[in-house]
């Protein structure tokens, strides 16, 4: 089943996704086949992010919902 996350950063993210970025994009590789897609969301190229989006496939929601849960910048 197909499931899109959307994400909206408050101002405190820039300092997790500072923190986290490595670890964030490594996770995101190890779960390839279950998050098919993602990325950041920014107005412009040379602006700051302010949010991303995942299109994932999984059997439910629920795992989606561990997905989103067990990812670093959660």
């Amino acid at each position: 089943m197909r499931w899109i996350a959307i994400f909206t950063d408050t101002p405190e993210m820039l300092k997790v996704r500072a923190q986290h970025e490595r670890a964030h994009i490594e996770y995101l590789d190890s779960h390839q086949q279950e998050i098919v897609l993602a990325g950041g969301c920014r107005l412009s190229p040379d602006t700051a992010y302010m949010g991303g989006l995942w299109i994932l496939e999984v059997s439910d929601r629920a795992h989606a919902v561990l997905l989103v849960e067990q990812d670093p910048y959660f």
